[in-house]
């Protein structure tokens, strides 16, 4: 396959619904790791055609994503999508045509993300390594995972690619507050640091800090 979407979900009944319609004549496959729904989420997976594995939650989302990860393997390109995401693709023949073309000269790409507010606001836009190789890709880290080739140090990177794009829902302010979203990632935050005290991990916890309004002192050091 060109291209397989591959997403790690919990109890997202409400947000995966929309989130597959809009992968609908873009992605080949979509490949889905469960981490413990309770809800109707597998059942909706199932109904639209994906495949579905399911793993225990440990904290750690990128062990989760590799999970999920190993079903891709055989895929030319794996997009890497969340439940609270939706895809913008205007023109899925002419995306997909430019990945066969180039697929043997670019491991990764970045792609742009608008994250949203509730109302449909913009909050404000990045962008990211979203869509890379099925193979020699790997993710680290337990909170703001990110992907790397096999064996490197250093995150993938890549050349942008604006042919597809993310609006991103999962961090309107009702989102995260049903969610207990940032209670969540402070704890791992603190967790993954605990683990190993490097760079990136002091800079996602001071993060987490100051999303939780918590310890400003502790931040600027961690920063620091």
């Amino acid at each position: 396959p060109l291209l397989v979407a591959a997403m790690i979900v919990k109890d997202e009944e409400e947000m995966l619904p929309e989130c597959l319609q809009s992968l609908e004549g873009v992605c080949d496959r979509i490949e889905i790791c469960d981490t413990g729904s309770s809800d109707d989420t597998i059942a909706i997976a199932k109904e639209a055609g994906a495949s579905i594995i399911e793993w225990p939650w440990n904290n750690d989302f990128g062990e989760a994503r590799n999970q999920v990860l190993a079903q891709c393997r055989d895929a030319q390109y794996v997009l890497w999508i969340d439940a609270d995401e939706r895809l913008v693709c205007p023109k899925p023949e002419q995306m997909r045509r430019y990945l066969a073309t180039y697929a043997a000269e670019h491991t990764g790409f970045n792609i742009e993300i608008t994250n949203l507010e509730a109302d449909g606001s913009e909050l404000y836009r990045f962008v990211t390594v979203r869509l890379f190789h099925g193979s020699g890709t790997e993710f680290r880290g337990a909170l703001h995972e990110a992907v790397h080739r096999t064996g490197r140090p250093e995150p993938l990177g890549g050349h942008r690619f604006g042919q597809l794009s993310l609006d991103h829902h999962g961090y309107a302010k009702t989102v995260v507050a049903d969610r207990d979203k940032t209670q969540r990632n402070l704890e791992i935050a603190e967790a993954q640091h605990e683990t190993d005290a490097d760079a990136r991990s002091a800079i996602h916890l001071a993060r987490s800090l100051s999303y939780a309004d918590e310890s400003p002192e502790r931040a600027l050091e961690l920063l620091e």
